[in-house]
Protein backbone atom coordinates (compact mmCIF):
# COMPACT_ATOMS: atom_id res chain seq x y z
CA UNK A 1 0.00 0.00 0.00
CA UNK A 2 2.76 2.41 0.82
CA UNK A 3 4.16 2.21 -2.79
CA UNK A 4 1.02 2.87 -4.36
CA UNK A 5 0.31 5.92 -1.81
CA UNK A 6 3.61 7.14 -3.18
CA UNK A 7 2.87 6.48 -7.04
CA UNK A 8 -0.96 8.05 -6.31
CA UNK A 9 1.29 11.02 -5.29
CA UNK A 10 1.86 11.67 -8.73
CA UNK A 11 -1.26 10.51 -10.15
CA UNK A 12 -0.09 7.04 -11.81
CA UNK A 13 -3.14 5.91 -13.22
CA UNK A 14 -2.35 2.50 -12.49
CA UNK A 15 -2.14 3.01 -8.91
CA UNK A 16 -5.22 4.92 -8.64
CA UNK A 17 -7.31 2.32 -9.96
CA UNK A 18 -5.36 -0.39 -7.91
CA UNK A 19 -6.03 1.32 -4.39
CA UNK A 20 -9.87 1.77 -5.76
CA UNK A 21 -9.64 -2.56 -5.95
CA UNK A 22 -7.94 -2.16 -2.50
CA UNK A 23 -10.83 -0.44 -1.08
CA UNK A 24 -13.19 -2.45 -3.27
CA UNK A 25 -12.49 -5.51 -1.57
CA UNK A 26 -11.19 -4.59 1.54
CA UNK A 27 -7.29 -5.75 1.06
CA UNK A 28 -5.57 -5.06 4.32
CA UNK A 29 -7.98 -1.80 4.48
CA UNK A 30 -11.41 -1.43 6.05
CA UNK A 31 -13.68 -1.90 2.56
CA UNK A 32 -15.03 1.51 1.70
CA UNK A 33 -16.64 1.76 -1.75
CA UNK A 34 -17.29 5.40 -1.69
CA UNK A 35 -13.04 5.83 -1.59
CA UNK A 36 -13.01 3.09 -4.38
CA UNK A 37 -15.13 5.20 -6.48
CA UNK A 38 -13.00 8.45 -5.69
CA UNK A 39 -10.16 6.45 -6.89
CA UNK A 40 -11.57 4.88 -9.83
CA UNK A 41 -12.37 8.80 -11.12
CA UNK A 42 -9.49 10.21 -10.72
CA UNK A 43 -7.89 6.50 -12.52
CA UNK A 44 -10.79 7.03 -15.22
CA UNK A 45 -10.10 10.85 -15.77
CA UNK A 46 -6.07 10.00 -16.38
CA UNK A 47 -8.27 8.04 -19.40
CA UNK A 48 -7.08 4.26 -17.09
CA UNK A 49 -9.41 1.64 -19.41
CA UNK A 50 -9.81 -0.81 -16.30
CA UNK A 51 -10.21 2.34 -14.21
CA UNK A 52 -13.22 4.14 -16.60
CA UNK A 53 -14.82 -0.18 -16.38
CA UNK A 54 -14.49 -0.66 -12.61
CA UNK A 55 -16.21 2.90 -12.29
CA UNK A 56 -18.77 1.95 -15.15
CA UNK A 57 -19.84 -0.93 -12.93
CA UNK A 58 -20.24 1.03 -9.96
CA UNK A 59 -22.79 3.56 -11.85
CA UNK A 60 -24.51 0.28 -13.11
CA UNK A 61 -25.23 -1.07 -9.60
CA UNK A 62 -25.87 2.17 -7.91
CA UNK A 63 -22.24 1.24 -5.26
CA UNK A 64 -20.70 4.33 -3.99
CA UNK A 65 -22.54 6.61 -6.36
CA UNK A 66 -26.49 6.99 -7.65
CA UNK A 67 -27.37 4.63 -9.65
CA UNK A 68 -26.96 6.03 -13.39
CA UNK A 69 -26.98 3.90 -16.54
CA UNK A 70 -26.44 5.93 -18.94
CA UNK A 71 -22.87 7.34 -17.47
CA UNK A 72 -21.85 3.29 -17.03
CA UNK A 73 -23.13 2.80 -20.63
CA UNK A 74 -20.52 5.56 -21.98
CA UNK A 75 -17.76 4.70 -19.31
CA UNK A 76 -18.00 1.19 -20.81
CA UNK A 77 -17.75 2.57 -24.04
CA UNK A 78 -14.53 4.84 -23.26
CA UNK A 79 -13.28 1.71 -21.32
CA UNK A 80 -13.27 0.01 -25.24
Amino acid sequence: MQFYEKAVKHRHPDALNSIGLIYDNGLGVKSSIVKAVEYYKMAAEKGHSQGMNNLAICYQNGEGVEKDLKIATDLYKKSF
